[in-house]
């Protein structure tokens, strides 16, 4: 005779009460966890970071132009420089500005309904190839040797894509308006690459410098959230630093921007001229943002080992 198992317990009315309310406490519970492994400069480092830590400590250190981009950077928060000045002279803009009018072409590309005025031109997904000339550049040495001289470690490519700024007529609006990026890691360093000119009408990034260390991150302000992260009025940044702490990026094609968005900032506010700029951040171990890039068909995962791709894939 087989004996048979016991059936599972049957969950009972009374205990709902009990679960409605240990959910919002794990909730909170993980936004502690998550706010320490992020705010936390010593876990972040040595408790997710150690062995990325480790091997950055191995490489020759950084000299010419990725020493003076990395330093600047660290002191202001915001650093500029330009393709030619990183990589030395050759094709490399002319590839990438190829590269991305002919996906221009060929992709069907629509506004965000969220954000009307932003095309991304790789969509909210973008599809990694290695052998790709535009994904390709997030690892050149000289550009992804800046944002880990910087951040003292070795990083990934959590995110990139080209973003086309659009002019819209109306006012600014989202990350139009000063703001900090999401806490989603210790730092959050961009690199903007400038495929067309940047003048004051396309929306060129701005920035106040100093705003991305940790006395500057503790300046608090009225905020108001808009559904996508919260917004400060121009009348308080404007009483509260002086114009030589405002950095306009304006620049011709070619530019490269690195900035660490923990720093308050705003862009893409296009008057007259579309802004074309490829975007690329990266990221640490220690990094909460949800992984959205995805492996291209036939790619393996070893092949990427640069990029955060989501899981999975």
């Amino acid at each position: 005779m087989v004996s048979k198992s016991p059936a599972p317990p049957v969950p009972t009315p009374a205990a709902a009460p009990l679960v409605s309310r240990a959910v919002p406490v794990l909730r909170a519970a993980r936004r502690t966890a998550n706010a320490v492994r992020t705010e936390n400069r010593l876990v972040s480092r040595y408790v997710f970071n150690a062995a990325p830590v480790w091997r950055h400590r191995r490489t020759t250190a950084p000299t010419g132009e990725v020493a003076r981009v990395a330093e600047e950077l660290r002191a202001s928060g915001v650093a500029m420089t330009s393709v030619e000045s990183l990589l030395g002279p050759g094709d490399a803009l002319r590839t990438l500005q190829d590269e991305v009018a002919r996906a221009r072409v060929e992709r069907a590309t629509a506004r965000d309904p969220l954000k009307p005025y932003l095309i991304e031109l790789f969509g909210p997904r973008p599809v990694v190839d290695p052998h790709d000339p535009v994904f390709a550049f997030a690892l050149r040495p000289q550009v992804r040797g800046v944002a880990e001289a910087y951040a003292g470690m070795a990083l990934r490519v959590q995110d990139m894509n080209v973003w086309i700024n659009l002019p819209t007529g109306g006012d600014r609006t989202q990350s139009q308006r000063w703001h900090r990026d999401l806490p989603d890691d210790h730092q959050i360093i961009k690199c903007f690459v400038y495929l067309a000119d940047v003048p004051p009408g396309a929306g060129p990034l701005q920035y106040i410098r100093k705003t991305h260390t940790a006395g500057g991150r503790r300046q608090r302000f009225s905020s108001e959230f808009d559904g996508v992260g919260y917004r400060v009025a121009d009348d308080d940044i404007e009483a509260t630093y002086a114009q030589e702490q405002h950095v306009t990026a304006e620049g011709s094609a070619g530019t490269i921007v690195f900035a660490d968005t923990r720093g308050l900032h705003r862009g893409g506010f296009a008057l007259d001229t579309e802004r074309v700029v490829m975007q690329i951040t990266y990221s640490s171990n220690a990094s909460t943002r949800r992984r959205n890039l995805l492996a291209a068909p036939g790619v393996g995962r070893s092949e990427l080992g640069g990029f955060r791709l989501a899981r999975g894939r």
